[in-house]
């Protein structure tokens, strides 16, 4: 099935985009971030994965403030869009390629109650 990002200079095979290159079932493409404030008191982590394979694209953010966890999970069927990065209320947004992207957790589908920008130090291959 082509893809919009079937007009990218991004595929490594010939096939489109949303075919992988290979038939593993565990075969995945994944983000995830973590992050903690410099007293120790505050920990995220974010994780976002499409599972082209098996047909699934599962998201959790979890949230340690004083002691106490908070975490959310979703899952749903992949879509074939590579560029749809949103699980239930859980997204990840490419601001700026290889600079900045933006994870989203809406509370209730109602407002954004979690976003946070994440630089990348060092793009592997690349000297800092």
């Amino acid at each position: 099935m082509l893809t919009a990002f079937d007009d990218y200079l991004v595929h490594q095979n010939p096939e489109p985009v949303a075919s992988p290159g290979t038939g593993d079932r565990n075969f995945y493409d994944r983000h995830f971030f973590n992050g903690f404030s410099r007293e120790g008191d505050l920990f995220f982590g974010a994780a976002l994965g499409l599972y082209p394979n098996r047909r699934v694209m599962d998201a959790a953010f979890t949230v340690i403030r004083d002691g106490r966890q908070h975490a959310l999970h979703a899952s749903r069927l992949a879509p074939a869009e590579r560029g749809e990065t949103q699980v239930g209320p859980i997204a990840i947004e490419v601001v700026e390629p290889l600079k900045t992207l933006r994870v989203r957790v809406a509370e209730r589908d109602v407002t954004l109650s979690h976003e946070t920008g994440s630089k990348i130090w060092a793009v592997p291959g690349r000297k800092s």
